[in-house]
């Protein structure tokens, strides 16, 4: 089986589709209509494996989830979010608070 992201003209993903093996990126398109970008489960390509309202960037050839705050940064290794600064290692618990800028 292979997995399928629809892409809209704002590169976000509206939806993911599960066909077999024997249909192509150009089948899903004639058939549901608009940009379809294949996905990979195991994020062996395109970093991620997408979801709705993830981020199709065509120059990483990536998928990104949303930005779950301003402050948080883009690590270019695993594409995902993370904090400008590591939480605590205490046992603590810790909630991001975004206006200061820390946990």
């Amino acid at each position: 089986m292979s997995w399928f992201a629809q892409v809209g003209t704002d590169n976000v993903v509206q939806q993911v589709l599960y066909v077999a093996d024997v249909y192509t990126v150009t089948w899903v398109e004639q058939t549901y209509g608009g940009e379809w970008v294949e996905a990979f489960e195991d994020a062996s390509q395109r970093k991620n494996f997408p979801a709705v309202r993830f981020i199709y960037d065509r120059t990483r050839d990536a998928f990104i989830p949303p930005k779950p705050y301003t402050k948080w940064v883009l690590n270019e290794q695993t594409y995902s979010w993370e904090a400008p600064i590591q939480m605590p290692n205490d046992n603590q618990r810790y909630t991001w608070d975004d206006d200061a800028g820390n946990w």
